[in-house]
């Protein structure tokens, strides 16, 4: 909210370059048509920011991207014809459910055991559902979930590309504390959720999600 306040002068300035702009909070996309208009962008930014009080763009933060390759945006990969989520958001994604795998004190029996590690993976899938429901039903129950976040992606292989990596991290798991081999219908049955599966959940309004 502040940063919308702070930076209503800048968002004003950067519109009558004939441009688009794209913002979310202190991030943002200016989208140009020629270079020159790229380089009247810069220009812009940059003394609008300066009038605001010396403010500076981030140099790590200030690059040119053709809309073909695809763009980074909080967290997301944007080009012309997909939104995908960004490849260094999948890895803290990964890392996430590593940690869990790793940090999970195996149960004696393979089939506890298996449930035991779903119940806690379903949390950094689905999000914190059952806290939802209970004090404010009315907020969407999927909604909070990492996947929640990128509902907007379009790139259904990669989802399900992760769907099938945290299998593979499950059952590379139960292999070496159980020697067991699992397969997804076992994982099901644990109570394991589909990443892919609370996609299509939190695209759906509250009522029927």
């Amino acid at each position: 909210m502040l940063a919308n306040l702070l930076l209503a002068s800048f968002d004003e300035e950067m519109r009558q370059g004939g441009n688009i702009l794209v913002r979310y909070a202190d991030d943002f996309l200016v989208c140009c048509q020629t270079k020159e208009a790229v380089n009247d962008a810069k220009v812009r930014a940059e003394h609008a920011l300066d009038a605001l009080g010396n403010l500076e763009l981030h140099p790590d933060k200030r690059a040119v991207s053709d809309a073909t390759d695809g763009v980074d945006f909080v967290g997301f990969r944007i080009g012309r014809s997909f939104t995908r989520v960004r490849s260094t958001n999948v890895a803290k994604f990964k890392n996430r459910i590593r940690e869990v795998i790793n940090t999970h004190k195996p149960k004696s029996d393979p089939d506890w055991d298996l449930r035991s590690l779903s119940r806690r993976l379903s949390y950094k899938i689905q999000g914190p559902i059952d806290e939802i429901r209970k004090h404010n039903p009315a907020k969407h129950p999927h909604h909070r979930s990492w996947i929640g976040f990128y509902r907007i992606v379009d790139d259904e292989k990669q989802i399900k590309n992760l769907d099938r990596w945290i299998r593979e991290q499950i059952s590379r798991y139960v292999w070496q504390h159980h020697h067991k081999k699992v397969t997804a219908k076992h994982m099901r049955e644990a109570g394991l959720p589909s990443l892919h599966g609370t996609l299509w959940k939190a695209r759906k309004p509250p009522e029927s999600a």
